[in-house]
């Protein structure tokens, strides 16, 4: 990996020192410094909550190594920030060697590979006895581009070892994933804000209306405790009166030091300001939030810097010429990204175009498109060069905003000629809405102008996915034979391997499997010997959507095993692709289970909805979902389709398809028929359009009507596209009994029909190796693992684990408003029992895995779990209309968490009691005169369970006078009255 600059920058990286308004937090340090073996923690709240100010008090008294970085705008960019960790490691440890890191970037590692060395590299100095704690403060700086970096160095790091991070809002990092683990700590503005107990303690001579309107703000309770008057003011205010009282020159000198993050005397020179002597002491002294961080530097807050800054914009000329000198200072100082944030604010448009042509292609050839879609955006367009407007193109393309890209590539084309690079992106744009024979054009118009053979690769490239697409496949095989002979004249390996993963893919539809085979082995081995896996990954979906389409399943899974051990490696785009062709591989294979589950994972990795393949994967889910049988579930995941469909024919399809499935599970057929119907002049995947063909033919044979149209042209469609029938592999646990009841009898499938089962049965051998969770909840509570008992060592643990079964996926403000009922301290003691519980789950060896997955900010039970509950088994039977009366007292083993007083689970306990009484009572009323003794055993039990049951005494009292035994039914009678007595006593 290529170094993004050679930086010269002296790093940030001073403890703020202790100030007169400073207010000790001491609980929440306690808090902090009690959990030595969490790896992150987190302060996330607005400016103004004291988030560096806890995190220096803590610093200030840690024994341990302190690394503390005040981030930049710059240090966004993967190699920028390493830059910055290693500089500010090694000035603080000397001895830190960093070998492995630095072995990493000479061999060009990966954002993953130079994230585990610097872990590697921080975990030796264990063998010193030393512990670090990283701080990165205004980590909402940090662009996504970060994320992988960051995810891989904290998971890495060994025990001891901290990242400590102060940002507004969010952090790049998957913190909810690290908290299923009680791997972070998350303090938010609800935690940082001081108690009523704490803002009287530090405040107690303010008026009482005062203290309450401060709302526990600490910016505004540490400013208002110094304030000479009682009255209450916003903290911006009290920082302007404070500015006010300062004599006149100081004054005139603070707006236009608005726009540095750290003050000094020679800054302030380089801004042609010359400060008095005595300046800072000046504005200390009289109150105002600047934190010391050397002898000659000083940190205003935010919020001072948000008062200066408003005043600075009062006066439009000195804002845009001190905007224009701090950027052309920082870029002096090799920081051109905040730089660019300060010409951008000046307007000074031609200054940011220099900066972006600087940083834009290095940005590009890291693949880091967020960060370059993002520093983009502030500059109009018509100010940028046709350059960079290909450039933004194309990242607008990649990140998913295949609208705005396109837009953006045929203004430019309206200005001039188009390259052939940019005309390929294009081609991909038309072809990604399924309209390739305007993209085949496009491509051809650039064949015929583009001289440059790298411009003329990218359209060969380009155009055989066209005439793929287009069933054009020996003209296909032509371009791609075109682009293999460009990237050999180039010496380019690169695209000579997508080359022969371009001609494997044509040669799999030709059915010329040897070829393909032989090409994408090919392709592999130079993958291999380049070290390169995400076009690695890329290759591997081809691979599989060619076998997967010719029924070479074994192949198919072959390649997906592969793929996904490579998908470990977490590399953006190719992931999501592999894990969606897995998700199809398992779909195909009637895995709906594992299908889902592919799906899932692919869609967490999609951070931005509108990206290509957000909907696919979405729209697949929810299929899937649907032909699991969770219908709620699946009506709720098409309601969330439905807001993000835009109005493309493939996510209409999706729409329509989706419904149709729904309905069709639902055994409303006419409704299917009409979307089936709806969505089959849209369908851009032949096998969707087989599909529609085949679930429109059973619903007309379910409603009595001649679907014999229907199915033929269902195997017709699948004769002319020389597809096997993997297709229909997909919906079989859904129309199987279509198949055995209209199809097998059928003279012309009967053979075809016989060849699909012996295909699924060949496919569908493997056992589900999941590990088995048997809750026993009815009674005694018990947890085994295959069979292994496990110890829950709390009682709300058991109770966590019970509510995550009966109510599935749930928010934590949920569990806990549930479990601890408002209890104070409530939400400590959940994050005590979540980590109990999943300590105890993981005792097993067979589950190496998250069993607690925190996603979205739901906690669930892992779908690598095979849930048994008897709470279930008691439900089932109680559905199921040939339940006998043993089956029944054997389920219920008794009450449900008699030792749980929460609300939630007595309306459990009293909702399957109800359940079970009145199923009871109906089989002992109906056996009545067929089977008196069944009756008489049903009314006992229900007297068990309930011993007020009206109808239960009138039962038994009916069965006595049937048998003329009137004493019994007296005695009846009289039990009644005790009971009812001995339950008023």
């Amino acid at each position: 990996m290529a170094r993004l600059t050679t930086s010269s920058r002296k790093p940030v990286a001073r403890i703020p020192k202790e100030l007169p308004l400073e207010l000790e937090r001491k609980a929440l340090l306690k808090q902090v410094s009690g959990l030595p073996d969490c790896r992150v923690v987190a302060l996330l709240a607005p400016s103004g909550f004291g988030k560096s100010t806890l995190l220096a008090q803590l610093a200030r008294r840690s024994k341990r190594v302190v690394a503390w970085v005040l981030l930049t705008p710059d240090d966004a960019s993967v190699l920028r920030l390493l830059e910055v960790l290693l500089e500010e490691l090694k000035r603080m440890l000397p001895s830190f060697a960093a070998q492995a890191t630095t072995a990493a970037l000479a061999a060009q590692a990966s954002a993953e590979g130079l994230g585990r060395a610097l872990a590697r590299d921080l975990n030796a100095l264990e063998e010193a006895k030393q512990t670090v704690d990283i701080v990165l403060d205004r980590t909402e700086v940090l662009s996504a581009s970060v994320s992988v970096f960051l995810e891989v160095f904290v998971e890495q790091l060994g025990e001891g070892h901290r990242v400590l991070l102060a940002g507004f809002a969010s952090s790049p990092l998957p913190l909810s994933r690290w908290a299923a683990r009680s791997d972070v700590l998350v303090f938010s503005a609800d935690q940082l804000r001081f108690s009523d107990a704490e803002t009287k303690g530090f405040a107690g001579n303010l008026e009482e209306s005062a203290l309450a309107s401060l709302d526990g703000f600490p910016a505004a309770l540490a400013l208002a405790v110094q304030q000479q008057e009682k009255t209450l003011v916003s903290p911006q205010s009290l920082i302007l009166e404070r500015v006010q009282r300062l004599p006149q020159e100081i004054q005139e000198l603070l707006p236009p030091l608005a726009v540095l993050d750290v003050w000094s005397v020679a800054v302030a020179k380089d801004l042609t300001l010359k400060l008095p002597t005595g300046f800072f002491e000046t504005v200390l002294a009289i109150g105002l939030p600047l934190m010391p961080i050397s002898t000659t530097e000083y940190r205003p807050h935010q919020l001072f810097l948000e008062v200066l800054s408003k005043e600075l914009e009062l006066d439009s000329a000195r804002h845009i010429k001190f905007r224009v000198l701090v950027g052309q200072l920082y870029l002096k100082q090799d920081k051109p990204l905040i730089a660019l944030e300060h010409f951008c604010a000046a307007r000074d448009w031609s200054a940011s175009v220099k900066v972006l042509e600087k940083v834009a292609p290095i940005f590009l050839q890291r693949h880091e498109y967020s960060l370059l879609k993002k520093i983009s955006q502030p500059v109009p367009k018509k100010y940028l060069t046709q350059q960079l407007l290909s450039m933004l193109g194309y990242t607008l393309y990649v990140t998913g905003a295949v609208a705005d890209s396109k837009s953006i590539l045929q203004e430019l084309s309206q200005e001039k000629t188009l390259s052939g690079y940019e005309k390929a992106i294009l081609a991909q744009i038309e072809a990604f809405h399924g309209r390739y024979s305007q993209a085949l054009a496009i491509v051809e118009e650039g064949l015929q102008t583009e001289n440059n053979p790298r411009f003329r690769l990218e359209l060969y490239n380009s155009g055989w996915f066209q005439l793929f697409s287009m069933g054009r496949l020996s003209e296909a095989l032509v371009y791609a034979s075109q682009g293999i002979q460009i990237a050999k004249s180039l010496d380019n390996p690169i695209h000579y391997a997508k080359g022969l993963t371009n001609i494997g893919t044509i040669y799999g539809e030709l059915k010329k499997h040897n070829e393909a085979d032989a090409a994408f082995t090919e392709a592999v081995r130079i993958y291999d010997t380049l070290g390169a896996i995400r076009p690695k990954l890329e290759m591997y979906n081809n691979w599989v959507d060619v076998a997967l389409t010719h029924g070479r399943l074994q192949v198919a899974l072959d390649c997906v095993d592969i793929g996904i051990r490579l998908v470990g490696q977490k590399h953006g785009r190719a992931s999501i692709l592999l894990l969606g062709q897995q998700g199809l591989t398992f779909y195909a294979l009637n895995k709906p289970a594992k299908a889902a589950n592919c799906f899932k994972q692919s869609l967490h990795l999609i951070k931005d909805v509108q990206f290509e393949y957000a909907f696919l994967h979405r729209s697949s889910l929810t299929q899937v979902t649907t032909l699991t049988g969770n219908l709620l579930e699946a009506e709720k995941l098409l309601a969330e389709l439905k807001l993000l469909e835009q109005g493309s024919d493939q996510n209409q399809n999706g729409i329509f398809f989706t419904e149709a499935l729904i309905a069709f599970c639902k055994k409303d057929y006419v409704v299917a028929i009409d979307f089936f119907t709806k969505a089959i002049p849209l369908n851009l995947f032949i096998w969707d359009e087989i599909r529609a063909y085949m679930f429109v033919g059973a619903c007309q044979f379910y409603l009595g009507e001649s679907s014999s149209e229907s199915i033929a042209i269902a195997f017709q469609k699948i004769d002319d596209s020389v597809q096997h029938d993997t297709p229909l592999l997909s919906d079989f646990s859904v129309l199987e009994p279509f198949y055995k009841e209209h199809l097998l009898p059928n003279p012309l499938y009967k053979t075809r029909v016989k060849n699909l089962f012996a295909l699924l049965e060949s496919v569908s051998v493997e056992r589900d190796t999941r590990p088995v969770l048997k809750v026993r909840s009815l009674g005694d509570f018990q947890v085994l693992i295959d069979d292994v008992e496990v110890d829950v060592p709390l009682s709300k643990s058991k109770e966590v684990l019970a509510f995550l079964l009966s109510q599935g996926s749930s928010l934590q403000k949920d569990l806990v408003s549930a479990v601890w009922e408002g209890a104070r301290l409530a939400t400590d003691y959940f994050r005590v029992a979540i980590r109990k519980l999943r300590l105890a789950l993981t005792s097993v060896s067979v589950v190496n895995f998250d069993p607690l997955p925190l996603e979205a900010g739901r906690y669930e039970l892992s779908e690598y779990l095979k849930i048994e509950w008897d709470v279930h088994s008691l439900e089932a039977l109680l559905r199921n209309p040939d339940s006998s009366l043993e089956q029944l007292k054997a389920a219920y083993t008794g009450e449900f968490l008699p030792f749980a007083e929460t609300d939630w689970a007595a309306q459990t306990r009293q909702r399957l009691q109800n359940l079970l009484v009145a199923r009871v009572l109906a089989m002992a009323q109906n056996a009545e005169a067929s089977e008196p003794l069944l009756a008489l055993e049903a009314y006992q039990f229900v007297l068990h369970l309930e011993p007020l049951t009206d109808e239960a005494y009138d039962g038994l009292q009916g069965l006595a006078v049937s048998r003329g035994d009137r004493f019994e039914a007296v005695f009846i009678e009289l039990q009644r009255g005790r009971e009812v007595q001995r339950l008023l006593n």
